[in-house]
């Protein structure tokens, strides 16, 4: 009885009349989606490109630096100091692989490959000529070539031929003396992919930054990661020394100002003394105190910013950490999975395969079906026929 009633309340459930009228009342349908679906997963699957990843785990250092207070003379002359972060923290991490000057720091480090150890080539030749992409990416760059092509030919035959122009001999990633940066198209595409294949991870609790980067070599994408992390610990380190540096310029200057200050009251109190020597009037013996009292002053003002000096040398001198690696980048054993290919097809065509049958069962719901239009009936007019009574 137990189970008969069990079986009883299956077939009165919603999940047993969504199987009956959904799932296998729809079988055909169920089958090509499906079909279709995983053959296509099949084709890209085979066409994405074995990746590896490598991951380094960081843990963010305090982020301030010690900077005296030069604002007032008073404040300078007393040494008062404050604490500023740095301009570049782990939030704005992601802004910095932006900069392209940064990634093309990072294409020029040195890598080596997994089937070729002995020859040392720079990130940015592994990635414009060992990186392989499936092929709809190449079909794409075709399509878009070819509409193109009318634009340039168009405006090749009004401007002319192209005239051969020498690059100048300047620095790759800056045009002279300015912060212009100076990159070719093949650079610039190299620089758009490494931001692409970068990612960071960011625990806030326990301060711990995890960078992660993709490529298709391991040895390469464990020698790169472990490139980008010290590019990012020289940027830090370079906007710190130079917010330093700054710092001790301004205690320089003011230190000679003091210094300045400080010969003036000597000279003034020693020509006070050679011209009043012999006069013990009251005002002479106030007015010499009132310059023996500035000459003091002024010379331990000065002192005290030779020391602020000194503690500025200090920290310029000084490297502070910026990242501590908690775990270095290894060489990746295993590639990225690409399982996910088939799981994200097949959810499609669950849900499109699902709507299209609750729009088929539900289409008389929906304002654009074709209604069909009533019929009139018409009644054919009953003739009647009047018989004669035959009279004998």
């Amino acid at each position: 009885m137990t189970s008969n009633k069990f079986i009883a309340d299956l077939k009165n459930s919603r999940f047993y009349r969504f199987l009956r009228h959904y799932v296998w009342a729809e079988r055909r349908l169920w089958a090509w989606t499906l079909g279709t679906a995983w053959l296509v997963a099949l084709v890209v699957y085979v066409s994405l490109p074995t990746e590896y990843e490598a991951h380094v785990l960081t843990l963010a250092e305090a982020t301030y630096v010690e900077i005296n207070d030069t604002g007032g003379s008073d404040a300078g002359s007393y040494g008062i100091s404050k604490r500023a972060r740095d301009d570049i923290r782990p939030g704005t991490y992601r802004h910095l692989f932006r900069s392209r000057p940064f990634l093309m720091s990072v294409l020029q480090s040195p890598v080596v490959r997994q089937d070729a150890p002995q020859d040392t080539i720079t990130l940015y030749e592994y990635v414009r000529d060992d990186l392989r992409y499936p092929w709809w990416s190449y079909v794409r760059s075709g399509v878009m070539w070819t509409l193109r092509l009318p634009i340039r030919l168009l405006s090749g035959g009004l401007g002319g031929e192209a005239q051969d122009v020498e690059e100048p001999d300047i620095h790759r990633f800056s045009v002279l003396d300015t912060d212009v940066s100076l990159l070719t198209p093949d650079e610039a595409r190299a620089a758009g992919v490494l931001w692409k294949r970068i990612e960071m991870e960011i625990e806030s609790a326990k301060r711990g930054v995890t960078f992660k980067l993709r490529m298709q070599d391991p040895r390469v994408v464990a020698i790169a990661v472990d490139s980008l992390v010290r590019r990012v610990l020289d940027k830090v380190e370079e906007s710190r020394a130079a917010k330093l540096r700054q710092d001790l310029a301004n205690q320089e200057a003011d230190k000679e100002r003091l210094y300045k200050e400080y010969v003036e009251a000597m000279r003034a109190y020693a020509e006070f003394m050679d011209r009043n020597q012999d006069l013990a009037t009251r005002d002479a013996r106030r007015e010499r105190v009132n310059l023996n009292i500035r000459m003091n002053q002024a010379y331990t003002a000065y002192l005290q910013k030779a020391d602020l000096v000194n503690k500025a040398k200090e920290n310029v001198a000084m490297k502070k950490p910026v990242l501590t690696v908690i775990q270095p980048a290894e060489v990746p054993l295993r590639p990225v999975g690409k399982g996910y290919v088939f799981i994200v097809w097949t959810a499609l065509a669950v849900a499109g395969t699902l709507a299209g049958i609750w729009l088929k069962r539900r289409s008389y719901r929906l304002p654009l079906r074709r209604r069909k239009r009533p019929t009139l009936r018409l009644r054919r007019p009953r003739l009647r026929v009047r018989r004669r009574r035959l009279s004998l």
